[in-house]
């Protein structure tokens, strides 16, 4: 996230999101300061994470986020918009955002303090597109409380212990996430999520193919009309935005860790020439490739 300490001291972070009204009080402690720590991150597949101290008043977000974001409510009220409305959030909700979806947050108590996680938009965390955007109960703070103070307190500290702590926090936050991921919804959207799980493998291992509505279904063994009421119902997307949210994850995934060319990339995905990965690209994601590329390598 782009985060502002003062109005006159911006912090060097990429361009993930805006602070729009704050007050000078609000402030963000990002943390990818340690070089073992943000080495960590990577391999979880955390791009970025971060605490944010809001007080008297904060607005701030973005209509479309370039990675899958996690923000949590630790405490105070605050209200938030996955592009569904604003909505409550208590402490210990979570608010899902799956990448190339807009996410808003506005104070509403006097103060508020939450995590935000920033997910690298590969393999590691697909499940997350599959995810329906929104707010989402159940995450327990009783034992998270205390890995606040031990993750997010003195980001500067490199010593070993330090660092230690730190990775042994943010481990244990993921997994309490992923707890969080298994408990969501219903009988029958969990279902669901296990065969979509299946099918994005089987998406991910053959991005170039020629994927239609028919040849998903043919995969899950359901009907072309029952598969589009279904993703809709228990994603809130149609089953080939599912395809072409993999190839651009997949290819915002190259566009950060690989010096590839675009057409390289664009055969990888499944289009016929860049200029076509291009167009797609710049209609998912709001940007060309290379002016990705540029932001936020």
């Amino acid at each position: 996230m782009t985060k502002r300490t003062s109005p006159r001291e911006p912090v060097q972070e990429p361009d993930f999101a805006r602070w729009i009204d704050f007050h000078p009080a609000c402030r963000s402690t990002v943390f990818n300061r340690d070089s073992a720590l943000h080495q960590y991150m990577g391999k979880r597949g955390v791009r970025l994470a971060g605490v944010d101290h809001l007080a008297h008043t904060f607005e701030g977000g973005t209509p479309k986020s370039v990675t899958h974001l996690i923000w949590i409510l630790f405490s105070g009220r605050i209200e938030c918009d996955t592009g569904r409305g604003f909505r409550a959030m208590k402490p210990g909700d979570l608010a899902i955002c799956p990448a190339l979806r807009p996410h808003w947050i506005r104070l509403v108590s006097r103060e508020a303090t939450g995590l935000w996680l920033h997910f690298v938009p590969d393999q590691r965390w697909a499940s997350l597109v599959a995810m329906p955007p929104g707010i989402h109960s159940g995450l327990s703070l009783g034992h998270l409380s205390g890995l606040i103070e031990a993750y997010f307190t003195d980001p500067a500290s490199g010593d070993a212990p330090a660092i230690a702590a730190k990775i042994h926090a943010l481990e244990l936050i993921l997994f309490s996430v992923e707890q969080v991921f298994d408990r969501m919804g219903g009988a029958a959207r969990q279902v669901f999520r296990k065969k979509v799980k299946a099918l994005e493998s089987r998406i991910q291992g053959n991005l170039g193919a020629e994927w239609t509505v028919a040849s998903l279904g043919k995969e899950l063994n359901m009907s072309p009309s029952y598969l589009h009421k279904a993703t809709l119902r228990h994603l809130g997307i149609k089953p080939m935005a599912l395809v072409t949210r993999l190839r651009m994850n997949h290819a915002m995934s190259r566009l950060l860790t690989t010096q590839m060319t675009l057409a390289a990339i664009a055969d990888e995905v499944g289009y016929a020439s860049p200029y076509a990965f291009s167009a797609a690209f710049k209609r998912e994601v709001g940007s060309s490739p290379a002016q990705f590329r540029v932001a936020f390598c």
